[in-house]
């Protein structure tokens, strides 16, 4: 095994070739092992595996991202949801981005993703929308892309984007709310079943009627399309309810599955909230991800929140540490740690904790990378499939310089933040100003 402790590599990673040292796209195997936070990206796409990232809250795990960000692939666009608003000045690009996801699913696809985010947010509903309301979805769908009925569920028409992100002939949430209201008091729904399928379905869809998904940005466009290799984009969806953030990430993740994009790292705190649903969006994106190139670093508190299957699948683990694992490990005294080495070797009165404790124990903000190694330039210097590495995370990682991003661009162009936060990009008497923030931060 490479082992990496308290700063010190040993003799087997001191003696790795530098081939690659001074490329920072492609750095060499010995500059990745002795700094595997800043490399964590390179390592998931050298070795074709997403990364699970777990541990107690405040052990680093978001500084351990940060870290990674300072050297992205550069045949890979890496992307931040950043539901805390903490990465902003460490993505080149930085702002609540906006997206439509019907300028890119299909009717089935859209209702589909629809219905998870109202199922995380009602799980104990035994369905969150009725046949009916289904039907009202496609049919006002339907009406508004101008496909009949025996067209529905097919893809999306393909909607021309403009410059500033405005798909002619849009669709949009707020655009279907807009139409089934006129269906209901124009009385185009003659029977009263349908009235009230339209007014339910209504009430559903007023969680996702929001600037941010009004229309796409063109920066986000550019992302799926494959534009943005070498870069990091940081989507800040900290100024929004957690169903219109559920529904952005899973939108997106369902729009790079429907459009096969390629060569994409995605970063997704939190993850446990989108593995309670068995075959969801997420676990459908990771289990084709790596034949497209995609791969995720997904970050929980607990290795408990990660299903198995989750586990089996991947080759790469981040393990911060973990106090207590289960109330009795409490009662007994028994950190994680003690749990890793056994009973028997703690209360054996010859050693006491700190003589053995697990690397990652040792130190503040440091973890062990579980690494099993299938790649075949790795595996040629070294030996072991198996290996750990220590990862020592830097708190002290300073901001990018010349990134873009949304504060940035609202101060040159003289607009509060809180009026994009308010109406988006779209407030009448800011007109020109607006647009001039919008431009700006789709660019570099």
């Amino acid at each position: 095994m490479f082992i990496r402790r308290q700063g010190r590599i040993n003799q087997q990673v001191g003696q790795v070739g530098s081939a690659g040292r001074d490329d920072p796209c492609r750095p060499s195997l010995r500059d990745m092992i002795n700094d595997p936070a800043r490399h964590l990206f390179h390592f998931m796409v050298l070795d074709e595996t997403h990364a699970l990232i777990f541990g107690s809250i405040g052990t680093g795990k978001t500084t351990l991202i940060k870290n990674a960000l300072m050297s992205v692939p550069c045949d890979y666009a890496v992307v931040v949801f950043d539901a805390a608003g903490t990465y902003e000045g460490y993505t080149d690009y930085y702002a609540p981005y906006p997206l439509n996801p019907l300028d890119y699913l299909s009717d089935i696809e859209a209702l589909d993703v629809i219905e998870e985010v109202l199922t995380m947010r009602f799980p104990r509903l035994p369905y969150v929308m009725t046949p009916a309301m289904e039907y009202m979805f496609m049919r006002a769908y339907g009406e508004l892309t101008g496909q009949a009925d025996d067209q529905l569920g097919n893809q999306p028409i393909p909607q021309a984007v403009s410059d500033r992100g405005r798909a002619v002939g849009e669709v949009s949430i707020s655009g279907l709310i807009k139409h089934l209201n006129d269906l209901v008091s124009g009385g185009a729904l003659a029977r009263e079943d349908e009235v009230n399928s339209a007014r339910g379905l209504i009430r559903r869809l007023t969680y996702f009627n929001h600037w941010l998904f009004g229309r796409t940005h063109p920066l986000i466009n550019r992302l799926i399309n494959g534009g943005l290799r070498g870069k990091s984009i940081g989507i800040d969806l900290s100024w929004f309810s957690p169903v219109q953030r559920w529904f952005y990430v899973l939108s997106l993740l369902a729009i790079l599955n429907s459009m096969q994009a390629r060569d994409l790292i995605l970063v997704i705190d939190e993850a446990h909230l989108y593995f309670r649903l068995g075959e969801s969006t997420l676990t459908t994106s990771v289990r084709v991800g790596r034949n497209y190139g995609r791969y995720f670093a997904l970050i929980t508190q607990s290795p408990f929140d990660i299903p198995r299957e989750f586990i089996s699948m991947n080759k790469l683990f981040i393990e911060f540490p973990t106090l207590y694992f289960n109330p009795e490990n409490i009662i007994f005294r028994e950190p994680g740690f003690k749990a890793h080495y056994g009973r028997d070797v703690y209360y054996n009165a010859e050693k006491t904790w700190s003589a053995i404790p697990p690397a990652h124990w040792e130190n503040p903000l440091t973890a062990v990378m579980h690494i099993h190694i299938t790649n075949r330039q790795m595996r040629n210097e070294h030996r072991e499939p198996y290996n750990l590495l220590t990862v020592e995370v830097d708190p002290t990682i300073k901001p990018k310089t010349g990134t873009t991003t949304l504060r940035k661009c609202a101060e040159a162009h003289g607009v509060r933040l809180d009026v994009i936060r308010e109406s988006g990009f779209t407030d009448a008497k800011m007109k020109d100003r607006l647009e001039g923030v919008w431009e700006c931060v789709g660019r570099p």
